[in-house]
């Protein structure tokens, strides 16, 4: 079992970073819940795990990829937690899936904040939503944080990001679209199959993508609050989506 090197701890820093990301094909995990968790996915393919000389890593011992210790001031380096639990790893970025218009798909138009997305992509993992598409402004699925906030959804939610005008201007199936004026949900009967569209946090669907909503819909406001978060208003609707 090898030492983790200055040049290592470089490289897993840069991860940080999205251009680092997008340019390396890698992305960090941390925490051994998702450590594990990733073990087990035939997609995801580990490059190197570290961790802690403190811990025990019995459980890592069919590991594949180069297994790597340091000490827990070079854990809290490499980490992007405030709270580490001493143990992350790197992995491949997967190749992105080929789309498909069958079952029910979320679209994520410009949705900023890297907690909302990763609540999201739970929730879709949660519900059976069979694919999420987001436009090439939102935040990348790969953020630490994002990470953290899909508490393993990320390795079961096939993800792409498209230009979302262009794409849904080719699909036939219904595109609903979460806004403030719309048909209350309540009154409302979503197909079966579809497209599932959530705005940007402050200004909601962008002008480009709105032309494309074959359904304009709406989650019925009973008390004083101005608007829901973009991830809470993504489970009410899926939620409803899914009663079906």
């Amino acid at each position: 079992m090898e030492k983790l090197t200055s040049a290592d701890i470089k490289w897993i820093r840069s991860l940080h970073d999205k251009t680092n990301r997008k340019e390396t094909g890698c992305f960090i995990i941390e925490g051994s819940k998702l450590v594990f968790e990733s073990l087990q996915q035939e997609q995801f393919e580990p490059i190197m795990i570290v961790f802690e000389s403190t811990l025990s890593v019995d459980a890592l011992s069919h590991a594949t990829c180069p297994i790597k210790h340091c000490s827990p001031s070079e854990m809290q380096r490499i980490s992007s937690l405030k709270n580490h639990n001493g143990i992350l790893a790197v992995l491949r970025i997967p190749k992105t899936k080929q789309l498909v218009e069958k079952g029910r798909t979320i679209c994520l138009d410009n949705i900023q904040d890297p907690g909302n997305l990763g609540t999201i992509i739970r929730i879709a993992d949660w519900f059976g939503i069979e694919q999420i598409i987001a436009s090439e402004q939102t935040t990348d699925c790969y953020n630490p944080k994002t990470i953290q906030a899909t508490m393993g959804s990320i390795f079961r939610v096939p993800i792409s990001y498209r230009n979302l005008s262009e794409y849904l201007k080719g699909i036939k199936k219904p595109v609903y679209g979460a806004v403030m004026a719309g048909v209350s949900i309540q009154e409302i009967t979503m197909a079966p199959e579809g497209f599932l569209v959530i705005g940007n946090e402050g200004k909601g669907i962008s002008e480009e993508v709105m032309p494309y909503l074959s359904h304009h819909i709406s989650i019925p406001r009973i008390g004083g609050a101005e608007s829901l978060n973009a991830a809470v208003a993504c489970g009410i609707l899926t939620a409803k989506w899914n009663s079906l």
